[in-house]
């Protein structure tokens, strides 16, 4: 099998929302987001097409096997599609993220640079998709482009913070989200306040790493919720898997459903999937976090 992601624990406290003095916004997200408009999406996101009828979406441009990444079917109804990227735009608008993108960032200012994303170097053997998953991930990405969205909402609640609800039902292997953001080293890493930080590429060298950082840019990935797989009620609950692959010898991050989902469902993913037996101190020395406290 494919080794999971995984997450970088980050060195400072981990605060809520409600908790954090770095908060961006000090009003409730539901306020927030309310004064939201669908003119503040097409402007954040840079689309042009902003209803659903308009939209061109491959999803039925390939007859699916069981094995096959599916493509999201598109929301049809203006409003529900009004009010699933609204949700995005508010939690990204909320959490301080400046900018939206739906592919890995290699900023100037950093030390890392694109081609030091060398799949052949990582510790672990990182296969490259099927040539079938790689023209529908491809695909999907495009969709993206065009407007074409999975049909999720990004919602909040004051205790437990951001997580990222099915609108309608969501076959199994269906692609939500590529994990994208700022790529940084491991090295630099350590100067990040962030829970959502990615490991990308592990070379077993702290220079070389890389992480992927959602705190300035990137998309709706970072607010998917984690399970406490220590808890066997909720590793029933996770219903959505990682895969780090090789795509033209650059490794990539996807999220797809490992199982039907419904409406209303949180979508959540385990985050140390298949790590098992470690301590607690041998899993943040590994970079995997406690997910003792998650629900």
């Amino acid at each position: 099998g494919v080794r999971p992601v995984m997450v970088v624990v980050p060195k400072d406290d981990w605060l809520c929302a409600k908790c954090s003095t770095g908060q961006p916004n000090a009003i409730p997200f539901g306020e927030f987001a309310a004064k939201m408009t669908i003119s503040d999406v097409e402007k954040y996101m840079h689309l042009s097409v902003l209803h659903p009828e308009d939209i061109v979406s491959s999803h039925n441009a390939f007859r699916y096997i069981k094995s096959d990444w599916r493509i999201p079917a598109p929301i049809m109804s203006k409003q529900e599609y009004d009010k699933s990227l609204i949700s995005f735009v508010a939690a990204m608008h909320f959490v301080g993220m400046t900018s939206y993108s739906e592919e890995l960032l290699y900023p100037e200012d950093q030390s890392a640079k694109k081609e030091m994303n060398d799949s052949a170097i990582d510790v672990d053997t990182i296969r490259p998709l099927s040539k079938r998953n790689a023209e529908i991930f491809r695909a999907f990405k495009n969709n993206l482009k065009a407007g074409a969205f999975p049909p999720i909402k990004v919602v909040h609640d004051e205790h437990f913070g951001f997580s990222v609800e099915a609108m309608v039902v969501m076959p199994p292997h269906t692609l939500i989200a590529e994990y994208v953001g700022e790529v940084v080293t491991m090295e630099q890493s350590d100067e990040i306040r962030s829970d959502s930080l990615m490991v990308l590429l592990n070379t077993g060298k702290r220079e070389s790493s890389l992480i992927i950082d959602p705190t300035r840019g990137g998309n709706i990935a970072r607010f998917l919720s984690g399970i406490n797989n220590r808890s066997l009620v909720s590793r029933r609950k996770a219903n959505v898997r990682s895969l780090r692959f090789d795509l033209d010898g650059h490794v990539r991050v996807a999220l797809f459903t490992s199982r039907r989902v419904e409406p209303g469902e949180k979508l959540q993913y385990d985050y140390n999937a298949g790590v098992k037996g470690k301590s607690l101190e041998e899993l943040a020395e590994s970079g995997f976090y406690d997910t003792s406290n998650f629900f």
